[in-house]
Order: structure tokens, then C-alpha cells, then sequence
């Protein structure tokens, strides 16, 4: 179905999620459903050809055919922690309950991969014998490491540092004409020396691309990898939206016919279906297109999850591991989640630095005029803050933690509003004038080419972080034991599961619209045509990031 070429060239695009573990054993059951009753749905749209060379059935996800292992992760690095200060990289060995063999895998992230909310990487694996104590670099291909890696390493000794040790249960699931994807479920623990917190998360990692898809869309729907994730994480969210019972509106899939399969739900479903509004509801009638037609169908639905089913969890499990040692050196003998007296530093990168980052709000509002790479780098650090202090907030939950969460979010709300005229040249102004009187560029947003992309920002912070931040304030200021499972629970329960998903999926999403603009109005272009290619996939792009929004009334 898909090629076996490594489309993706050892980059790992994954998405993280932390798990309410009240409900981590059902949660692959209700994934499996949603995610069946939205492949039923898209397929509908599908080509003539396609479907008669695959049938509905090759892209169902098998419950049978989920595979759960224990793996036990060793991270080794430097005494002076070098891989991780200098390559912001992760050298295990795995070992995992299905193999007799041991993986040796080295993760690290250049200086241009993007900062959003997927864990994108450079990985390379080697197998090697089970009886290995510890990794030997000098079996990676020089090629694929970072510049200076293999001569600093060899040169010290690794050690062990940190462990993890956790069940995967992972099953790997078919978008027709897109991409494959492993979905897994871990549950278990991160361990640095006599401190440990647990895992229980779910992660979406990008195996494969279609490739007759992708040359068929190159440089019309898709441009690079941006674009690639970008459309991925847009379908994870909409699954994930829907297993947590929040409505969504198919936007541009109104009248669309569809029928469920009958052997895996109890009855077929039938109909024109503009609204997939299952939250909460058995039998829930979702009324027909009434222009055309009185039919009614039912939706089987899930129930929502009290409590809260998903929350963000931006770090990575190294990166905790590397946080918990840090911590631990620093509060030997502190239990997490014990109290407000442990000792949390900015510099030894326990804790955001809010304070800087209100710093350099009031500076940019300060710029009369700001220029677009002034106004890239604060959304850029700006998400980078966010999901730095959520992450540690999650990890540690003190009261520090929590309201430097609220500074982030009332400082991210201050910027957001602010708008004010990008300082462009003459040059640029003629592009922009170009591209919106060509008729072929018709739909392209002006989010995408003129200093409305500010307007961009300040609506997806206004729908998704100020009702965060309004509900966090009360909470914080009405709740003198307000801990880090109510901080998850908020996370997880607030309208409908939603914050933590679209920020998640916010973050992402800005990083690509403000690189899309400097693409635009920045680059010089050798042709026409590779100019229009770039803004046709921005165009599509931009609509995507408009449709695939929440609009469904609240719960």
C-alpha cells in the first residue's frame, strides 16, 4: 500500500500526549472506533479509481493486531552531560520483551528543525548483541551525525544516567492516499537515580508517506515536510477531538453520503451528514442535509470521559529524565508533589524563565514598526515558553510552576492583541499586491501575505488560551491546594478536552504560517512558476488551518 522508501529520511515526526490513566484501558478501544468511523468518512471522497483498487476494509484499524512489549530504556551520556548540553541529544540502548536483540538509537535535533508541538528528530538505529553494557558511537554512519559528535565522545566515557522502563501497546494504522502512522499507548515509569515520575502517555508517530500522493501534490498541496505534518497533526487532532467527545463540524464535507460498516458497529448508518456531533450522546440523531432530504442518522457515540481524558505534555521522555536528575541534585529526598519549598532554577532549566519572556513583550510593543523576522521571533519564543512552563508544571507542580504557566499565558495574550504594521520594503509591498490580484491565488488568505497574519495569532490564542488562562487564575486564586493532578484535570476537562489539543495543534500551526510568510515575501524566486508553486501550497495550507477549527458550540 505504501512504499517502503524512507521518504521521510531518518527524521522521526511524533506526537506526544499525556493520558488520564483512569481511562489509558479503553483509550485504545475508543481510538479504534473513532478513528474507523472517520476512515468510513473520508473515503466517501475518494476517487472512483482508488476505491475500486482498495476496498473500505484495507485501512480499518484490527484491534487483534495491536503488539504490546516491555521496553526498558538506558540513557547513557557524558559525566558533564555533553550530548545532551551540546547536541540536545539521546543515546539509549532498548530492550525490548519481543527481541533478543538490543537497538543502540541515537535522537538529535538541528538547528533548523522546527519548534512546534511534534517531537521531530534525526534518528539512526543500530541493532546490536544483547550482552552490550554500553553504546560504541563509532557504529553509526558518520554521515548522519552531528558535526563533531563522534570525535567529543569517543574522546570521554558514557555512563548511564537515566532509565525508563514501560509497556507499548502500538498498532499501525492507514490514511488512504496520505501517510502510515504508529499509534502507542506506554505506560510505566521514568527513573533518575532515587527520583521517578510515571508515564502515561500516547504517542502518533509519522511512519511513512504515500508516495504516488506526494508526487501528485508536490508543489500544489505539498511543499516539504512542514507542509506533510502540518496536514498529520490536523487528522490526529480531529480523531483525538472525537474520542474525548468533543463535537466537531466537518466543514468542507457537508453533504457527503457515507455508510458505516455493519460488523463493526451494531447497526449501518446511512446519510448526508454536515454535523458529526457525538459528544456524549448513545444514539445521538444527527439530522440530514433538510434541504434535500428528511433522513436522519444515528451516530454510535462514545461517552465523554468526566475528568478529562488528554492533556498536553510537550516534553519529551529524555528531557524529563535529563529535568528529574537536575531536580533531584538540587532537592535530594523531596517527593514531587509534596510542597512549594523545593528548590526550582531557571538556570539549571527547572523552571521558564516568565519574567524574560515578559521582558521581551513589553520591549516588542515597545517597536513602533516591528520588521516580520522581529515579529517570527517572538511567536517562536513565545510557543517555545508556553510549552516549556506546561511541561514543567505537569512534571514538578509547585505553585511556582503553576502561575508561571498563568504569566506565559496572560504575557502570550498581551502580544497577541497587539497588533501593528509590519515594516516592510516597497519590494515586498509589490508581492503582496501581486499575489492577491492573481485570480489563480483567489482564496489565498491574506493571513499568509499581509500584516493581518497577526490577526492569525490573536484568534487562535483568544478561542484556545484565554478561557485556559481565565479558568487557571480562578483555580489558582480560589484553591490554596490546588495540586498538579487538578493542573492535569484542567488541562484535560476544559471545553471538552479542547485546550490542550488545539494549543497543541496551535503551536504547530503558527510556526508553519509565519515560515510560509517569510517564504513568501522574503525569498528571491528564479521563475515565475516556482513562486505561484510555493503560494498554491500556502494557499491550501492556509484554508486547511481555518476548516479543520473547532467551531462546535460548547458542552
Amino acid at each position: 500500500m505504501f512504499t517502503k522508501e524512507n521518504l521521510l529520511n531518518n527524521v522521526e515526526c511524533e506526537y506526544k500526549y499525556g493520558l488520564n490513566a483512569q481511562y489509558a484501558d479503553c483509550f485504545l478501544d475508543d481510538f479504534i472506533a473513532k478513528f474507523n468511523e472517520l476512515i468510513a468518512f473520508n473515503y466517501e471522497g475518494l476517487s472512483q479509481e482508488f476505491r475500486s483498487e482498495h476496498d473500505l476494509k484495507e485501512f480499518f484499524a484490527d484491534k487483534s493486531k495491536v503488539k504490546c512489549e516491555v521496553l526498558k530504556n538506558e540513557y547513557f551520556d557524558t559525566e558533564d552531560d555533553l550530548l545532551f548540553k551540546e547536541f540536545n541529544a539521546g543515546l539509549r540502548l532498548r530492550r525490548s520483551s519481543l527481541s533478543s536483540s538490543v537497538e543502540q538509537t541515537l535522537k538529535f535535533k538541528t538547528q533548523d528543525m522546527a519548534a512546534g508541538a511534534s517531537h521531530t528528530h534525526i534518528e539512526t538505529t543500530v541493532n546490536v548483541d544483547a550482552s552490550v553494557t554500553a553504546p560504541d558511537v563509532s557504529l553509526f554512519d558518520s554521515n548522519l551525525l552531528p558535526n563533531g559528535f563522534a570525535s567529543k565522545v569517543q574522546a570521554k566515557s558514557l555512563i548511564c544516567k537515566y532509565l525508563t522502563d514501560f509497556e507499548r501497546c502500538s498498532l499501525v494504522l492507514f490514511v488512504p492516499r496520505f501517510a502510515c502512522f504508529e499509534l502507542a499507548l506506554d505506560r510505566g515509569s521514568i527513573i533518575s537515580g532515587d527520583i521517578s515520575t510515571p508515564i502515561c502517555e500516547v504517542e502518533f508517530e509519522l511512519k511513512n508517506i504515500d508516495k504516488q500522493w506526494l508526487d501528485e501534490n508536490w508543489g500544489v498541496t505539498v511543499y516539504d515536510l512542514d507542509d506533510v505534518r502540518l496536514q498529520f497533526s490536523s487528522f490526529i487532532d480531529e480523531v483525538l477531538l472525537l474520542v474525548a467527545g468533543s463535537s466537531t463540524i466537518f466543514i468542507d464535507r457537508t453533504g457527503m453520503k457515507y455508510e458505516g460498516p455493519t460488523d463493526i458497529y451494531a447497526h449501518s448508518k446511512s446519510g448526508e451528514a454536515p454535523d458529526l456531533d457525538s459528544a456524549g450522546f448513545d444514539d445521538h440523531i444527527v439530522c440530514a442535509n433538510f434541504f434535500t432530504s428528511d433522513v436522519v442518522q444515528k451516530i454510535p457515540s462514545l461517552p465523554f470521559k468526566k475528568g478529562g481524558l488528554i492533556y498536553a505534555e510537550p516534553l519529551s521522555k529524555l528531557r524529563r529524565a535529563v529535568l528529574l536528575s537536575i531536580f533531584n541534585a538540587d532537592n535530594p529526598g523531596y517527593k514531587i508533589g509534596s510542597g512549594d519549598d523545593a528548590c526550582i532554577s531557571v538556570e539549571r532549566g527547572t523552571r521558564v524563565d516568565a519574567d524574560a519572556f515578559r521582558k521581551a513583550v513589553v520591549e516588542y510593543g515597545a517597536i513602533p514598526s516591528p520588521t516580520l523576522a522581529q515579529f517570527g521571533n517572538m511567536v517562536t519564543y513565545m510557543t517555545k515558553t508556553y510549552s516549556l512552563a506546561v511541561g514543567l508544571a505537569n512534571l514538578f507542580g509547585t505553585a511556582k510552576h503553576f502561575d508561571d504557566v498563568r504569566k506565559v499565558l496572560a504575557c502570550s495574550i498581551t502580544f497577541a492583541t497587539d497588533h501593528k504594521l509590519f515594516n516592510l520594503t516597497d519590494e515586498l509591498r509589490i508581492v503582496h499586491r501581486r499575489m492577491a490580484q492573481d485570480l489563480d491565488l483567489s482564496d489565498l488568505s491574506m493571513l499568509a501575505v499581509s500584516e493581518c497574519s497577526s490577526i492569525f495569532i490573536e484568534f487562535n490564542v483568544k478561542m484556545w488560551f484565554e478561557p485556559f488562562y481565565l479558568q487557571l487564575s480562578r483555580s489558582l486564586d480560589s484553591d490554596p491546594d490546588f495540586n498538579v493532578h487538578k493542573f492535569k484535570e484542567l488541562n484535560a476537562s476544559a471545553v471538552n478536552n479542547s485546550y490542550s489539543i488545539k494549543s497543541a495543534e496551535y503551536i504547530e500551526r503558527v510556526n508553519y504560517m509565519l515560515k510560509r510568510k517569510n517564504m513568501i515575501l522574503t525569498c528571491e524566486y528564479s521563475n515565475e512558476d516556482e513562486f505561484k508553486s510555493l503560494a498554491f501550497a500556502t494557499q491550501y495550507h492556509t484554508k486547511q488551518s481555518w476548516e479543520s477549527v473547532n467551531l462546535s458550540p460548547v458542552h
